[in-house]
């Protein structure tokens, strides 16, 4: 399995289901135009669609970690960095408001933490050694 780990973007993305990648990328009205036959769209809680797409990310960027660990390769540092950007920039909301769906793509301030620091953590691994700070 490892040899098929390829430090792309397009690996990273790939592991994530595809309904879960649908939901979280797309505007709710196309959310709703693909599945309201299917699935109860008004009961769907979009914090855990969001919780589950940013831990799958970073699933796939520890895994990483651990292939290229000590390499400083520079393709998987690019990826984690970015990875870590968009979790800087990801909403946060109380848990009150959790399903509101113009909270769409928000997290709990508690499951935002523990991923950036999973993130982080996959980034030293990567550096470990390189004398890179």
């Amino acid at each position: 399995m490892w040899d098929s780990m390829i430090p792309t973007p397009e690996f990273v993305m790939s592991q994530i289901p595809e309904l879960i990648r649908f939901i979280y990328e797309n505007p709710l009205n196309k959310v709703y135009e693909r599945y309201y036959l299917v699935y109860n769209v008004s009961e769907i809680d979009y914090q855990t669609i969001t919780t589950i797409y940013l831990a799958v990310i970073t699933g796939a960027l520890i895994a990483m970690a651990l292939r290229y660990a000590g390499t400083g390769n520079q393709n998987v540092v690019k990826i984690i960095r970015e990875h870590i950007e968009h979790l800087k920039s990801v909403k946060i909301t109380k848990c009150e408001f959790a399903n509101d769906p113009l909270n769409k793509n928000s997290i709990d301030q508690y499951e935002l933490f523990s991923l950036i620091s999973s993130t982080l953590l996959a980034l030293a691994i990567v550096m470990a050694g390189t004398c890179d700070l």
